[in-house]
């Protein structure tokens, strides 16, 4: 750059010289018969100077430019290395107090959910039944609710249909209140009729309860936000009936979803 300046002062210089020269020639009487074209030849390495200085004066406004550039460029840089290092002390921060609470977990004892109260499960089924829900406590001591699947599901199907929305609905405050610290077992029930349509799809009963409990599990866990870990899904098929399936009244009952809040087993047996 600062060669460029000292270029710049010096072709300034420059024309005023070849004026100059012009001048004391004519002046001196000096000039030959080819003073003329002398004259032109001057004339064009002044125009050439000229063009040479706003080539100089360009070349420098660029170099300023590339040099801002540069600087912006370094800023920047300089910026996202500092963001970075922030995140990753505060990486580190979070790595080092998930690490602190592991150890204090390993050496606290494993400690099971309190099972809720008898008045406290009893005042849930009453809840329930206000709203004209099926629900009990089963032999195991947990908690069962039962969803008829003709209402969960078109037949031989296994997309929730929106009237079985609307049942998981009105018990999912129970499942994400009084229950939120116990895990959820999802089952899928049918009756003991064989699969004709869907068999392709499903492959038997077993198959098709399956793929309902999966559906109300996701649906749990996306629209509750029940946590994956706390909930799981198997299909029972046609093996538990609840009545024999002799008639369309008791097959209807046998298809079914239940969602079963599992209590703690000791506090379970000990009831």
């Amino acid at each position: 750059m600062i060669r460029r300046s000292v270029a710049l002062r010096s072709m300034a210089w420059r024309p005023m010289a070849c004026l100059g020269l012009v001048a004391a020639l004519l002046l001196s009487g000096c000039a030959s018969d080819d003073w003329e074209g002398r004259y032109n030849e001057l004339h064009t390495d002044m125009f050439d100077m000229a063009a040479e200085r706003d080539g100089a004066r360009q070349d420098l406004v660029e170099a300023y430019a590339e040099q801002e550039r540069l600087q912006a460029q370094k800023a920047q840089a300089e910026r996202a290395l500092a963001e970075e290092q922030l995140a990753t002390e505060e990486a580190t921060q979070r790595a080092l107090a998930y690490a602190e609470q592991l150890e204090r977990m390993k050496s606290q004892p494993a400690q099971l959910p309190e099972t809720p109260s008898r008045v406290v499960m009893e005042d849930v089924l009453e809840r329930f039944r206000t709203r004209n829900i099926d629900a009990s406590i089963n032999v195991d001591g947990d908690f069962e609710i039962r969803i008829p699947a003709d209402v969960t599901f078109r037949s031989g199907e296994a997309d929730l249909t929106k009237a079985g929305k609307a049942a998981i609905r009105r018990i999912a405050p129970e499942l994400t209140g009084e229950f939120a610290e116990y895990d959820i077992r999802v089952e899928g029930h049918t009756d003991n009729e064989p699969l004709v349509r869907t068999r392709k799809k499903w492959g038997d009963n077993r198959g098709l309860g399956s793929a309902r409990a999966n559906a109300v599990t996701r649906y749990l866990e996306s629209e509750f936000r029940i946590a994956s870990a706390r909930i799981k899904s198997q299909s029972l098929g046609s093996t538990a009936p609840l009545a024999p399936n002799t008639s369309k009244a008791n097959k209807a009952k046998n298809r079914r979803v239940a969602i079963v809040v599992v209590m703690p087993r000791d506090a379970a047996m000990g009831k």
